[in-house]
């Protein structure tokens, strides 16, 4: 009799346990149309999500450093053209071509300066800096030997041409004893240089470049020269 009351209430249990879903979901149905308001009906279908290529939202790509590194603080580069500096130094001649009239497709050093101030030679660029300072001392020498002795541009550079072959240094040397103009002048002596172009020279950088031209006119043996301002 024992075994029979054991089979009877397995029977049961296997039963309730069969009616289990049918009866979760009844309850779940029945607790949700509480909640619906009337006039709506609840229905049970599978979920769907739609997307089209055209409601999708690219990626956001993460910033660069100047070098290279993704970051969150990167300051966008300026595009400037520069391969003109990264040329390395031959002769006065040269140098003179490249701040007139560039070579080839390049911009002209003159041209940089005007349209980029000092931006074009910041410390983006410091691998080449200690060659574009000997340009620039050679640059602002050939501008200054006209200004003292009133030649035209073919002159000033043979004039100094002379000088260097007296020196008995090579161009490289030969530019590094030249004066030094301060960046912020312009090599002509009439602007004033700042990032994003140039502007009108103020009465402190008149002074510089008058200083300037003193030096350079001691240093090369010039003659008694004339004054820009």
């Amino acid at each position: 009799m024992q075994a029979g009351e054991d089979t009877l209430t397995i029977a049961a249990l296997r039963g309730k346990l069969e009616q289990l879903p049918a009866m979760l979901s009844d309850g779940i149905r029945n607790a949700l149309g509480t909640m619906i308001p009337a006039g709506m009906s609840w229905s049970r279908q599978p979920a769907t999500t739609a997307f089209t290529p055209a409601e999708s939202v690219p990626a956001q790509q993460p910033l660069e450093t100047e070098r290279g590194q993704p970051g969150a603080d990167a300051a966008p580069e300026v595009d400037i053209p520069i391969p003109s500096v990264f040329l390395s130094l031959r002769s006065i001649d040269r140098v003179w071509g490249e701040w007139k009239q560039g070579e080839s497709s390049r911009a002209s050093l003159r041209k940089l300066y005007q349209d980029h101030g000092d931006d074009w030679s910041s410390t983006t660029y410091c691998c080449k800096k200690a060659v574009w300072l000997r340009k620039r001392k050679l640059i602002c020498a050939v501008i200054g030997i006209k200004a003292i002795e009133s030649l035209d541009d073919k002159q000033a550079v043979n004039l100094l041409n002379a000088k260097r072959s007296s020196s008995s240094h090579n161009v490289n040397r030969f530019a590094e004893k030249l004066p030094c103009l301060e960046a912020i002048v312009h090599p002509s002596g009439k602007y004033g240089v700042q990032s994003g172009g140039c502007r009108p020279v103020i009465e402190a950088e008149k002074e510089m470049y008058c200083d300037y031209l003193k030096d350079l006119r001691k240093h090369l043996q010039l003659g008694s020269g004339v004054t820009l301002y």
